[in-house]
């Protein structure tokens, strides 16, 4: 599972990506990938595991890493199209809701 966290800066939005093992992994199977990601990332990159696998679990571990003021989640099996966090935000603006969900 990856969690993007859009943050408000000084100079305006930026995103904070946690890269979280998809299926709670406790072998930490995607710490090499995500720290070789990490090495060249523009983008703060933070790994942590939940051991027990149990999403909600997976999510709050994630969260208790995630700084900023709204959070973003996508399955580790899922390709999002380049707007993807863009137009969730506008939506979330658009309409002033709590959250939004989609593709």
């Amino acid at each position: 599972m990856h969690a993007g966290k859009l943050a408000r800066t000084g100079d305006g939005w930026g995103v904070q990506l946690l890269d979280y093992c998809g299926d709670n992994d406790r072998d930490q199977s995607a710490k090499d990938t995500v720290g070789e990601f990490a090495r060249t990332s523009l983008v703060e990159v933070v790994y942590c595991t939940e051991t027990e696998q149990n999403i909600s679990l997976a999510r709050n571990k994630a969260l208790e890493f995630a700084k900023g003021d709204l959070i973003a989640w996508i399955d580790d099996d899922e390709f999002p199209n380049k707007d993807w966090l863009l137009i969730l935000f506008k939506t979330l603006q658009k309409f002033g809701s709590d959250g939004v969900l989609g593709p």
